[in-house]
């Protein structure tokens, strides 16, 4: 029996928490086969003028140096559009990713949902 190839999946879910105040839960493999998916997810966001975004990231269980860069770049526009973006409770593998990278300096990120509320709309 040979091998099947299965590529992971992205799984990326949608819900409005409070008028302008967007949470997206994030699940699977974050790598440069599926990068895209959230580059247009976020940017679908950008042109609805959502810009206040919060990333739940505890059941990503992996992600590429291209997938951090989806990260830095939507941090980028979401600023440059007057909101923020914050990373809510990454899983240890995402975190540590982050950290080798050098993203936890430039990154909100916060294990507390409450929190994250507050920082999104500071």
């Amino acid at each position: 029996m040979g091998k099947r190839n299965i590529m992971p999946d992205l799984h990326i879910e949608e819900q409005e928490l409070e008028e302008g105040v967007v949470l997206l839960d994030a699940s699977g493999f974050l790598d440069a086969f599926t990068v895209e998916d959230l580059r247009e997810k976020f940017q679908e966001l950008f042109d609805r003028g959502c810009n206040r975004i919060i990333v739940k990231l505890d059941n990503l269980t992996y992600i590429s140096s291209a997938g951090a860069g989806a990260f830095i770049e939507a941090n980028q526009l979401a600023n440059d559009g007057g909101g923020k973006l914050v990373i809510l409770n990454p899983s240890q593998n995402v975190y540590g990713v982050f950290d080798l990278l050098g993203l936890i300096k430039i990154l909100n990120i916060t294990k507390d949902l409450n929190k994250a509320k507050i920082v999104v709309q500071s």
